[in-house]
C-alpha cells in the first residue's frame, strides 16, 4: 500500500507486538538486571465476561439479504427463518484459515494504560507532526478513527469511522470501482494486484489478493451463503482474541525445543490466544489435544521446560528471562486441554522499555 496508508497502520500492529512477543528476544538481548517478580494480581481472560457479550451484542446488525430468486408461476414460497444479526467484522472475515485469524481491539488498547506506554515509547501523542500531517493529508486520525484490526491469511480488515477519509491520498494511482450498493473498491491495474474493499464507510479491507477483497464484499453484501467465521462469536474476548494454526507456534520451538515442536503439531491444529490489556497484560493460549494422553504428556514438557528455562537463565546471571519466565505458567487439563498463562505487570512493561526509542529521542533532544 503506498506511504500514507501504511503509515497509518503502524500503531496497532505495535500493539499487538509489545503484547504478544514482548520479552522473548528483547530480554535475552539486554545486559541489565531486572527486579525479581512481585506476587501480582493480573486478570487473564480466560472466557467471556458480561462486558464482552455486551459489545458483542452492540456490534451484530442484521445481514444484509441477496434478492431473492424469482419463484415459478403458482408455487407456494416457502419462508425462510430469518438470519441471526452478526458482527460485520466477522462476517467479512473468511470462514477459515491456514494459518492465523487474530482481532485487535486497537481503540479500546489505545485508550488503555498499556497503549499510552506504548505511543509514548514508539509512536509519539496525537500532535506529532508527522501523524499530525498524515491527518490533514488523508483525513484519517489514527488514533481515534480506528476500531478494530483484523488479520488473517491473506487480508487486513480494519472497522471504524472512515467519513471523512480522502481515499484518493490513501490509494493514490488505484482504480475505483462500486461493485455492490454499500461498497466501493480499489485495485491496482493487474490480473491479481493490491485491492482495498471500503464498505459502509465502517469496514476496510485490504489484501494483494482481489479474490480475497471481492470474497469479503459478497459475504458482507449479503451474495454469498452465511457461513461461520474463522473465529467464532464465543471466543471474541479480550482485547486480541483469535486462532493460530499449531504449525505456526510449533515452528518457534524448532531449534530451541524440537520435541516441544513436534508434539504440539500432532495433537492440535489450532491454539486460541486471548489477551487482556486493561491495566496490565494477562496472555492465555488455550489448546485442545485430539489425543487426552498426548496433550497432558505435552504440558509437563512444557511446565518441565520453563522450570528448567528458569534455573538455567539465573545460573547464566540472566535475570531478564529468568523473571520473564517467572510470569509464565502451564495448566494442564484431564480432558486433554492445556493453558499457557503469561503475566505483563504494568510496572514490569514499564521498566521494560524504560530506555525505549521515543524516550530516548526526548532524552537526546533535551539534551
Amino acid at each position: 500500500m503506498a506511504g500514507p496508508y501504511r503509515r497509518s497502520r503502524r500503531w496497532p500492529w505495535l500493539v499487538a507486538a509489545l503484547v504478544l512477543l514482548s520479552g522473548g528476544a528483547w530480554l535475552m538481548s539486554r545486559g541489565e538486571r531486572m527486579p525479581r517478580p512481585k506476587e501480582v494480581q493480573v486478570t487473564f481472560p480466560r472466557h467471556m465476561s458480561a462486558s464482552d457479550r455486551e459489545r458483542l451484542r452492540q456490534r451484530r446488525r442484521p445481514p444484509i439479504l441477496a434478492v431473492p430468486e424469482q419463484a415459478e408461476p403458482g408455487a407456494v414460497a416457502q419462508p425462510a427463518p430469518p438470519p441471526r444479526p452478526r458482527d460485520p467484522l466477522l462476517v467479512a472475515m473468511p470462514p477459515t484459515v491456514d494459518k492465523v485469524a487474530m482481532v485487535v481491539e486497537a481503540n479500546a488498547i489505545r485508550h488503555s494504560p498499556v497503549g499510552e506506554l506504548l505511543l509514548d515509547c514508539f509512536v509519539g501523542s496525537p500532535e506529532d507532526d508527522e501523524l499530525g500531517r498524515l491527518r490533514s493529508k488523508t483525513g484519517l486520525d489514527v488514533f481515534e478513527d480506528l476500531d478494530r484490526v483484523a488479520v488473517t491469511d491473506d487480508a487486513i480488515f480494519v472497522s471504524g469511522r472512515f467519513e471523512r477519509a480522502n481515499w484518493t491520498e490513501l490509494f493514490p494511482g488505484m482504480k475505483e470501482q462500486t461493485p455492490g450498493p454499500s461498497t466501493r473498491l480499489w485495485k491496482r491495474e493487474g490480473k491479481d494486484g493490491e485491492s482495498a474493499l471500503l464498505w459502509n464507510d465502517e469496514m476496510l479491507v485490504v489484501s494483494q489478493k482481489e479474490a480475497e477483497v471481492r470474497a469479503a464484499a459478497d459475504r458482507l453484501e449479503g451474495r454469498a451463503p452465511p457461513a461461520n467465521s474463522a473465529i467464532d462469536e464465543d471466543d471474541c474476548y479480550g482485547e486480541i482474541y483469535g486462532v493460530v494454526a499449531s504449525k505456526a507456534v510449533a515452528s518457534l520451538f524448532e531449534n530451541s525445543s524440537p520435541d516441544v515442536a513436534a508434539k504440539l503439531g500432532s495433537i492440535t491444529e489450532q491454539v486460541k490466544l486471548h489477551v487482556d490489556a486493561t491495566h496490565d497484560v494477562g496472555v492465555v493460549a488455550d489448546a485442545r489435544g485430539n489425543d487426552a494422553a498426548s496433550a497432558l504428556d505435552l504440558a509437563k514438557t512444557l511446565g518441565g521446560a520453563l522450570a528448567l528455562g528458569r534455573a538455567a537463565a539465573r545460573a547464566q546471571g540472566n535475570d531478564n528471562l529468568a523473571t520473564f519466565l517467572d510470569y509464565a505458567s502451564v495448566h494442564p487439563s484431564a480432558s486433554g486441554s492445556f493453558r499457557v498463562e503469561l503475566a505483563l505487570p504494568l510496572d514490569y512493561l514499564k521498566t521494560l522499555l524504560m530506555d525505549c526509542p521515543g524516550r530516548k529521542a526526548r532524552s537526546a533532544g533535551s539534551k
